[in-house]
């Protein structure tokens, strides 16, 4: 039982080595992930403002349609360096929750609910494979003839990112990260 229990803390000493892999791989899927929504926003700044006034009700629009869109650019960066992870996520994270209240409550869990089963393909062309709906971008999300996706899918995603951030908070940028080479964040292991 002995051997049993000092080979289970050899193979645990061995894996917590992979651990600054595992979170520097959160970081960059978070951060890619930022990146899609912080440019579709701003691309079409006009039409986020309007979706965060008309659709979203959320109060002065353009001033909280900037300050979401420059966090998740923001994130993009900080994220990517691991530089400022904790204070960053945090950010994110109450970003991520007023998403998930204005947004995507209504709309059940599941993020992709309303598309149908085929949609995930597309043509040359830019229609769905097996339809003839067009598929274009706009807002946060994707209009795929008249259905909606991202914009107004469920809170999967941003429940996803939520708990992923939070695991950030909770072990920093990890040991591959500007966080750890200036700040010696030890917990960042």
């Amino acid at each position: 039982m002995n051997t049993f229990k000092q080979s289970m803390e050899t193979v645990n000493g061995k894996l917590e080595n992979v651990s600054c892999l595992a979170q520097l791989g959160l970081r960059l899927i978070l951060a890619f992930g930022f990146y899609s929504a912080a440019s579709s926003h701003w691309s079409n700044m006009a039409g986020t403002i309007h979706f965060f006034d008309k659709d979203l009700g959320i109060p002065l629009p353009a001033f909280n349609a900037y300050l979401a869109t420059l966090t998740e650019f923001a994130g993009v960066l900080l994220l990517t360096l691991g530089l400022f992870t904790r204070y960053i996520s945090i950010a994110l994270i109450i970003t991520m929750i007023v998403a998930i209240l204005t947004a995507h409550w209504g709309n059940g869990y599941v993020a992709f609910e309303n598309i149908p089963a085929n949609s995930f393909l597309f043509s040359e062309s830019g229609n769905l494979l097996g339809t003839t709906a067009g598929v274009e971008v706009y807002n946060n999300g994707l209009k795929v003839g008249d259905v909606d996706t991202v914009a107004t899918g469920g809170m999967e995603i941003p429940v996803m990112y939520t708990f992923m951030l939070l695991m950030l908070v909770a072990k920093g940028a990890g040991g591959i990260s500007l966080d750890r080479l200036f700040f010696k964040d030890a917990k960042s292991d």
